[in-house]
């Protein structure tokens, strides 16, 4: 039998939330964030094909490979993130995520909707909360 499951992917959409969701995350600071987000990723075998969000939280898209774990993966990401995000004072507080993040599996034929979607996170929160965002996303998966 052949190896088939190495040529599989798994496709997440990841939502990370800043510790009580302050609004931290100003456009200068997401961008050299998210440069780093990209970073850590590919350390650990794990493709950034999109990241976006606004002050309070952060969307990205991963692309996984099927021995790799969800949680474990984005549990790391948003450590070194953080710590580096601390080490490097980007803010004058302590920077912290929320605990966990908000995972959806996302088919292979829907990942240039999600690009897309992450993309206009700036734009789609001057008429959404976070809150309400996540609360569409909760009735989209009843």
């Amino acid at each position: 039998m052949s190896n088939s499951y190495n040529k599989a992917h798994i496709y997440l959409h990841i939502i990370a939330v800043v510790k009580d969701k302050q609004p931290l995350l100003a456009k200068t600071v997401r961008h050299v964030m998210l440069a780093q987000l990209d970073k850590a990723a590919s350390q650990k075998a794990v493709q950034l094909i999109k990241a976006g969000g606004v002050e309070d939280h952060l969307h990205f898209l991963l692309q996984l490979h099927p021995m790799q774990s969800a949680t474990q993966v984005v549990k790391l990401l948003k450590e070194e993130v953080a710590s580096w995000v601390n080490e490097n004072k980007l803010l004058k507080e302590v920077f912290e995520w929320e605990e966990g993040a908000t995972i959806y599996s996302v088919s292979p034929t829907s990942v240039d909707k999600v690009i897309e979607y992450i993309s206009k996170q700036e734009n789609y929160h001057t008429a959404k909360t976070l809150a309400e965002e996540l609360d569409i996303f909760e009735k989209a998966i009843q």
